[in-house]
Formats: C-alpha cells, sequence, structure tokens
C-alpha cells in the first residue's frame, strides 16, 4: 500500500493525529526567538552582505573534521530570505513538518506490523513526547532535525521494502541508503543506521539474512565511501571557509563513535 493510499484510508486517524499536535503545539507561535537562531540571523545577513561568494562561504565547514551540512545551512538562508525574523511562519514551518514526519512513522509502523492501533499510539508518542518537542520548539533545530528525520523515515521505508519485498530490491536499497547520506548534508543524526540496518535487516528478513547481507554491506561501504569523499576537498585545505561561532561550538570529532551507539538509542527512545 503506498503512502498516499495509507493516507485516504486511514485520513481520520492521520486527522486525528494532527490535530492532537496542533493542539499540543498551539502556542509555540506565541514565543520568541533564542539565541541560537539570533547568532543564526547574523551569520546569514553577513552572508548576504558579501554577495553570493559569502552564501556560498557561509555553508563550508571550517576544517575537514567539522560538520558539514550544507542543505541545512542553504534551508536555513531560504528561510531567512522568505521569513526574515518574523517568528510565526518559523513555528508554524516546524508545526507541520512534525505532523509530515509523524504520518510517515505512522505509515511506516503500519506497514511493518498492520496494526493500526499500534502504529496511531506510535505517531501520537512521537507527536508529542518531550525528546521530539524539542526539535520542534527549538527553531534553530528545526532544519537539523526534523528535515533528516523525514529523510530518516523515508529511507527506514525503502529499507523495510529492500528486506521484505523481492521486486526491486536493488533500487529500494539505492534509495533507502542514497537518502540516507542526503539525510547527512542536513546533520548527521542517522548515521547509527549503518550499525543499525545489518540488525534491522535480520529482524525484516530472517529467511534471507545471509543472501542479502552482503548486498547491503556493499551498500553501506559505498555510502561511506561517497560522504567521506565529498569532504576530500576539505580534508586537504583545497576549499576553505571562514570560522564563524558556530563552527566553534560544534564538539570535536572524537564524540562521533559515542554519538554512533547513543543517537538510535535516543532517537526511538
Amino acid at each position: 500500500m503506498s503512502y498516499f493510499k495509507t493516507i485516504r484510508s486511514h485520513f481520520f486517524v492521520l486527522l486525528f493525529i494532527a490535530l492532537f499536535i496542533v493542539y499540543t503545539y498551539w502556542n509555540l507561535p506565541k514565543t520568541f526567538f533564542q539565541q541560537d537562531e539570533w547568532e543564526t540571523f547574523a551569520v546569514n545577513i553577513y552572508a548576504q552582505s558579501n554577495g553570493f561568494s559569502g552564501m556560498v562561504k557561509s555553508i563550508l565547514p571550517v576544517d575537514s573534521l567539522s560538520h558539514f551540512n550544507p542543505l541545512s545551512r542553504v534551508f536555513s538562508l531560504f528561510q531567512y530570505f522568505f521569513y526574515y525574523t518574523n517568528f510565526t511562519p518559523y513555528a508554524w514551518q516546524s508545526i507541520v513538518f512534525h505532523i509530515f514526519n509523524a504520518s510517515l512513522l505512522y505509515y511506516f509502523v503500519y506497514v511493518w506490523l498492520k496494526s493500526r492501533k499500534i502504529a496511531g499510539v506510535a505517531a501520537i508518542f512521537f507527536g508529542v513526547n518531550s525528546i521530539a518537542s524539542g526539535a520542534v520548539t527549538w527553531i534553530a533545530a528545526s532544519d537539523s532535525y526534523e528535515v533528516p528525520m523525514a529523510l530518516i523515515l523515508v529511507s527506514l521505508l525503502f529499507f523495510y521494502r529492500f528486506a521484505t519485498q523481492k521486486d526491486n530490491r536493488r533500487r529500494n536499497l539505492i534509495i533507502s541508503l542514497t537518502v540516507l547520506v542526503v539525510s547527512f548534508l542536513f546533520h548527521e543524526n542517522g548515521i547509527f543506521l549503518f550499525v543499525f540496518y545489518p540488525a534491522v535487516l535480520f529482524l525484516f528478513a530472517k529467511s534471507e539474512w545471509k543472501k542479502l547481507l552482503p548486498t547491503l554491506s556493499y551498500g553501506i561501504l559505498i555510502s561511506i565511501f561517497v560522504f567521506a569523499f565529498i569532504r576530500i576537498p576539505f580534508f586537504f585545505g583545497f576549499i576553505k571557509a571562514a570560522p564563524d561561532v558556530e563552527n566553534f561550538s560544534h564538539p570535536p570529532i572524537s564524540v562521533y563513535p559515542y554519538r554512533l551507539i547513543s543517537m538510535g538509542m535516543k532517537s526511538f527512545a
């Protein structure tokens, strides 16, 4: 069952979930920007004042080991150009993204477990629990968490098809891993899936696990190579960007092994 067919046949359930989320965050547009949003505005204003080259430089990492999230920066720039410092559209956009992610989660759980009740409970819990609420209410984090979350869920959906459907398996795996790598260009929240997917493959396809594991392993290795290849110009210093406060606030590369394990646990807590 396709995503849009599920929306039509489960319209009232999804409408209830959407209304429940809107009710929960109804007062969000009445709040205000925090320190990180104003810092981002300063970066955007500075980049805009330097023309196109300034905007391009603003998306580059300060060094080879920093975060490289160019799509997040591009998203932030477009938000600024459309909304400027008007908080209300930022807030409603964040709520709409959260509703979309909750509906994606509902679809994934329903396709997996074939249960409306379990899918509904999962989507509602995701919609209002305290962990997810941080990404909704903290506007500076919406492009780094809500958008990657949508891409992670899409990656999971196509991975599920790869594991359970015999038709178009290679295509489904390619789409799953491609979407996952694209999510890294917003934020590397989904990096734990490189470890998580082999284990999930056993859960989804026990009878064919050994047969599919080599294909999955090759796909993961290629994805890691592609993501590493993108960073080569920065690693050797061919491309440099001026540092800013945001870059210096990022943690060092040494925290990545810990995040590789903990991120998955926190994302699905």
